[in-house]
């Protein structure tokens, strides 16, 4: 037995109900509006993507009592409105603690100019006693200096310049 019903006007419908003309149809539609936009994860470009300022590769290690440490967050931050755009940029540090910025996408680098360095690494320990069976409770466990999560008092700049080696070396001691 065939899994479509009788041919109506040279459009075979199957048991499900739906002409196969019109899905095919569908199909053809939708693939070639994903072709068009680049695909499922392309990027888009709007009046907001057009306005973003240009970012600059850059990155750099961080070093905490002369050795690396991961999952250190850095962040950049303007240090100045005149300078242009207020955008933040920010990386994480792996084993070797290197580590490359983002400002809008991974990879992608920060804008230029002068910009005030914040250095921070977060864990989250469980309380000793849960309240709840659903949500055990956490505390917040800095593993550096609190100095280096302000931008008043981190001590820590950066400039980065169209075009050029964007590379930062940052050493600091976890006492």
């Amino acid at each position: 037995m065939s899994a479509c019903l009788p041919i109506h006007h040279g459009n075979a419908v199957p048991a499900g109900g739906i002409p196969l003309r019109t899905v095919a149809t569908c199909l053809a539609i939708g693939l070639g509006a994903v072709a068009a936009g680049g695909g499922c994860a392309g990027r888009t470009e709007d009046k907001w993507t057009r306005a973003r300022p240009a970012t600059y590769a850059a990155g750099g290690t961080v070093l905490v009592d002369g050795r690396p440490m991961e999952g250190v967050k850095v962040q950049f931050e303007r240090s100045s409105a005149g300078d242009g755009p207020s955008c933040v940029a920010f990386g994480y540090t792996d084993s070797r603690g290197r580590f490359r910025l983002r400002t809008f996408r991974d990879g992608d680098g920060a804008v230029a100019g002068d910009h005030v360095v914040l250095i921070e690494r977060i864990t989250f320990e469980p309380l000793s006693k849960p309240t709840n069976a659903e949500v055990t409770p956490t505390r917040e466990v800095s593993h550096l200096p609190e100095r280096f999560r302000s931008p008043r008092t981190s001590g820590l700049t950066a400039t980065v310049v169209p075009g050029g080696r964007n590379e930062f070396s940052f050493a600091i001691t976890a006492k």
